[in-house]
């Protein structure tokens, strides 16, 4: 597999997944929770990304190994922040003040 096609890839889903998160944040009032947590989770990330991108965007054309390195170096991480942003929003929370 080409790194093209990692990078490709890895943007699609890492920029994919937060955007199916808000979409399913509002259609779906009753799994907020969980919908909140995995933003929570993965927003570090997206911060990261958006730094990145605008600091190539000046270079844009020119080949640069940070903004092509950074979407498959963080694949890993940010899939296991996700699931554990997701399973944070999957936990049951007693309500022992009444």
């Amino acid at each position: 597999m080409s790194e093209s096609a990692l990078n490709a890839g890895a943007i699609a889903i890492e920029l994919g997944v937060p955007a199916l998160l808000i979409i399913g944040y509002w259609l779906n009032p009753s799994r907020r929770p969980l919908f909140r947590a995995g933003l929570v989770a993965i927003s570090p990330f997206l911060l990261l990304f958006l730094l990145v991108t605008l600091s190539h965007l000046p270079k844009l054309g020119e080949y640069d190994f940070a903004f092509g390195a950074m979407w498959i170096m963080c694949f890993i991480p940010y899939m296991v922040f996700l699931a554990v942003g997701l399973a944070v929003g999957l936990a049951r929370v007693r309500n022992n003040a009444g």
